[in-house]
């Protein structure tokens, strides 16, 4: 667990450290110009409580990252396959390039990927066919 006590709210959900570390990895692969992310703070106290942009929470687990038309640029961390507990991963209308991580394929239960309009490249790693409960995967406009 996290120790750190921040001065936000806190809901009394504390997520464990493993993905704290990977969301915080997540964020340090990314360009955010307009400083969406901020609310991403150094603690794992407040961060179910809604006060994190784009992120929701269940049992100390991130389920969700959704982050639609924030102008982030960078890429996908291959340590996104330590959020066990991601359902949504909606990055579209953004500037993030890179290839598509086949560490995604790791998540089991994503139901939905929302990767359009941005500027990944390369191939669709096949890993991406293998969600079980995927019922949304959108990776139109795209180099």
């Amino acid at each position: 667990m996290v120790p750190v006590v921040s001065e936000e709210r806190w809901d009394g959900v504390v997520v464990t450290q493993s993905n704290f570390l990977a969301l915080q990895a997540f964020k340090q692969e990314l360009v955010d110009p307009k400083g969406f992310l901020r609310s991403w703070n150094d603690s794992g106290y407040g961060a179910c409580s809604g006060a994190w942009v784009g992120i929701k929470c269940a049992q100390g687990q991130f389920i969700v990252i959704q982050l639609p038309w924030k102008g982030l640029k960078g890429h996908i961390t291959k340590r996104i396959c330590q959020l066990r507990g991601l359902i949504k991963l909606s990055l579209h209308d953004n500037q993030i390039g890179g290839s598509i991580p086949s560490a995604l394929g790791l998540l089991l239960n994503l139901r939905g990927v929302h990767l359009f309009n941005n500027k990944f490249t390369g191939t669709i790693p096949p890993s991406l066919g293998s969600f079980p409960l995927l019922q949304s995967l959108d990776l139109n406009n795209n180099l």
